[in-house]
């Protein structure tokens, strides 16, 4: 019995690490085939133009109400229905930011169709600011359709890298006002400005 003890354990051990390992194994490998089947369905719907343009129109509906002329005619909109006139005042159309803001707030079809459009919820409360990087305070319909169609992409390396290089570039640009700024200063008989601006900081100076 104890010849058979010896023997059973570590083969019992063994069997019962195998099944967890192998029940590891398919938990894995079920999960990266569900993940890689919803990429794939987010990026079909991405693909699908249609799909967006009914969903962009959509939330258009919404926003148009808040400036659009008195004469232009909602419910043919809503139909499907445009003139010429119509998609003319569309593409010229400018929404304010705070506008945008209300309606995404309020309004729960704008809401709906961002949805639809795949837009990160977390990214509903400051989408203005993020359409609009120039601070224009509004933007135009051609600016809200390609905004939208970014957002709608999933993040690249190239994206964060891309942001990095411009952050770096802002950075040279600020170095280089910062320096020349100071040679001015010292140029003018106004040195003691000058140490102002070291003792203090470049980052101090501008940001502050």
């Amino acid at each position: 019995g104890g010849l058979w003890s010896f023997i059973l354990i570590p083969v019992l051990f063994v069997a019962v690490l195998g099944f967890f390992l192998i029940s590891a194994l398919c938990v894995q490998s079920t999960m990266a085939s569900v993940s890689k089947l919803a990429a794939n369905k987010r990026r079909l719907r991405r693909e699908n133009e249609r799909e967006f343009a009914i969903n962009f129109v959509a939330l258009l509906q919404q926003l148009m109400p808040g400036c659009c002329s008195s004469d232009f005619d909602l419910d043919h909109m809503v139909e499907g229905v445009y003139t010429p006139d119509m998609v003319e005042e569309i593409i010229d159309a400018e929404f304010s930011c705070s506008m945008i803001d209300s309606v995404i707030c309020d309004n729960i079809e704008a809401v709906k169709a961002l949805q639809n459009l795949d837009i990160d919820p977390a990214d509903y409360g400051n989408l203005s600011d993020i359409l609009d990087p120039n601070h224009y305070g509004y933007i135009k319909v051609l600016a809200l359709v390609d905004g939208l169609k970014r957002l709608r992409d999933d993040p690249r390396r190239s994206d964060v890298i891309m942001v990095d290089l411009m952050v770096q570039s802002v950075q040279d640009k600020l170095d280089r006002v910062w320096h020349r700024t100071r040679d001015i200063l010292e140029a003018t008989g106004h040195a003691h400005l000058a140490d102002g601006f070291d003792s203090v900081g470049r980052s101090t100076v501008f940001f502050t």
